[in-house]
């Protein structure tokens, strides 16, 4: 007997446990329904959006990117005149301390010029007084020793 119910257990097992009929169709067809309404309404859109955003992010950083090359290249441009202007100045500033200096030179030769030969021409002047002065005296020279001595002693010498 246990051997005709094991029989009965082991022909109900042979139930499958999907059915495959009609309403497989009916779910495939829904879901490629589906499937083609959401790629056209949701998928699509969607990812035309995220491919615009991400050109949208390259481009950016591709325009950045640029704007940092020329921004680069503006100051190296910006520090080469710069140091070719302060090379001018510096030139320049030698040129003029040069021409100061060969100028101080010259005036210096000249006041030396002019002032040795005021001097010289004060000391001429003052020998021929000297000179003058001394014939004056020279000329004199017996009265003044007369008057001295006549104040050194209180009388009249001969």
């Amino acid at each position: 007997m246990y051997g005709a119910l094991a029989l009965a257990v082991a022909a109900s097992d042979d139930v499958p446990l999907i059915d495959i009929d009609h309403t497989l169709w009916i779910q495939l067809g829904i879901f490629l329904l589906l499937l083609l309404f959401l790629s056209k309404v949701v998928f699509g859109p969607y990812l035309k959006l995220r491919e615009a955003r991400e050109k949208g992010i390259e481009g950016a950083r591709g325009e950045a990117k640029n704007m940092q090359q020329g921004a680069a290249e503006r100051v190296a441009d910006y520090v080469a005149r710069l140091l070719q202007a302060k090379q001018r100045g510096a030139e320049g500033r030698a040129r003029l301390r040069a021409e100061g200096a060969d100028r101080e030179r010259e005036v210096l030769t000249l006041a030396r010029t002019e002032t040795t030969r005021s001097v010289d021409a004060a000391r001429a002047s003052l020998q021929q007084e000297a000179t003058k002065l001394r014939a004056e005296m020279a000329s004199r020279v017996g009265e003044l020793a007369a008057a001295v001595a006549r104040k050194l002693l209180g009388r009249d010498v001969q």
